[in-house]
């Protein structure tokens, strides 16, 4: 729930005793501070959901109460002065991920390299010196990155198999140049962790200074896992479920015009992490993770940090 105390200053965990909610029998779950949103101004600045309840004094909190089911709960929260808005707090089901066994991939997808000497059976070209055949029609890319030609919905000249068109992208090299002339940014990945040591990545993530007024994590780390509570916001696996969140960062901000593995589209970018779902909660995201993580990167973005999207 979104909540004003009528003490301005009240973030607590725990309710006084004075408290209409406390008086209502409600206690504190969780809560997270969010006062200065509204100041985070810029260009690149933070905006809440302009339909969102707007109060910087106000306090998210999960709250509970012995014996109340939820919309019961719900019904007394909205009925309550000093309550802005009320929810449940929400589990999100993730939609597992489809392993490559299961497409029904046709012979021209069962491998990405094509024999030697031979050219791929669907006929499409061969990325030049590097035996990849090339997923999106062309023999060359914006970058030296091998992996490159194979980032079908960011450069194709190819109509797909389903008959999407060709052309249908972002046209990568006009919009990686572009990005390369920008200032540097941060943007945030809220999923499954990334794969910080991964050699497209390494050079590419936000670094943690270790002492933003607000922000959790000690020096040098990349982020938060909300889900193991560390500051190490890996994956559980290098399952393919698993790596969702490193191939989001990927598509991103990967190092570019190092001859490995694919380019993000922003080079000027560092990922910021956030580990937020994962095996142990069965893929499944809960309202509080996300909420911690926006916690997160408000308070660096009001300390400085230039961060941009998430």
């Amino acid at each position: 729930m979104v909540y004003r105390s009528d003490d301005a200053s009240a973030r607590s965990r725990s309710l006084d005793a004075t408290d209409p909610l406390a008086a209502a029998g409600f206690s504190v779950g969780e809560s997270w501070d969010f006062a200065g949103a509204d100041g985070a101004s810029g260009a690149n600045a933070l905006a809440l959901d302009e339909d969102a309840p707007q109060d910087d004094a106000a306090v998210v909190a999960r709250v509970t109460k012995p014996g109340a089911d939820t919309a019961a709960l719900l019904e007394e929260l909205q009925a309550m002065d000093g309550v802005l808005a009320a929810a449940p707090n929400y589990v999100h089901e993730s939609v597992g991920a489809v392993e490559p066994a299961e497409r029904g991939a046709g012979p021209a997808s069962d491998s990405l390299f094509a024999p030697a000497g031979e050219v791929g059976v669907s006929d499409q070209p061969i990325v030049g010196g590097t035996g990849v055949l090339s997923a999106n029609g062309s023999t060359s890319t914006a970058t030296n990155d091998p992996l490159s030609a194979l980032q079908w919905s960011l450069n194709n000249e190819l109509t797909s198999d389903s008959g999407i068109a060709a052309n249908s992208d972002v046209d990568f090299s006009s919009v990686y140049t572009r990005a390369t002339a920008g200032e540097e940014n941060i943007v945030a990945v809220l999923d499954s962790g990334v794969d910080y040591n991964n050699e497209d990545l390494r050079e590419a993530m936000w670094e943690n200074p270790g002492d933003l007024p607000g922000v959790s994590g000690r020096a040098g780390t990349h982020g938060f896992d909300f889900v193991d509570g560390d500051g190490e916001p890996l994956p559980e696996s290098d399952s393919l479920e698993e790596s969702h969140g490193t191939h989001c960062a990927g598509v991103i901000a990967a190092t570019g015009n190092n001859d490995t593995g694919i380019a993000g589209v922003s080079p000027n970018t560092k990922i910021m992490a956030f580990r937020t779902n994962g095996a142990s909660t069965g893929g499944n995201v809960n309202d509080g993770a996300i909420l911690s993580s926006y916690e997160f990167l408000l308070h660096a973005k009001l300390t400085g940090e230039n961060v941009v999207a998430a």
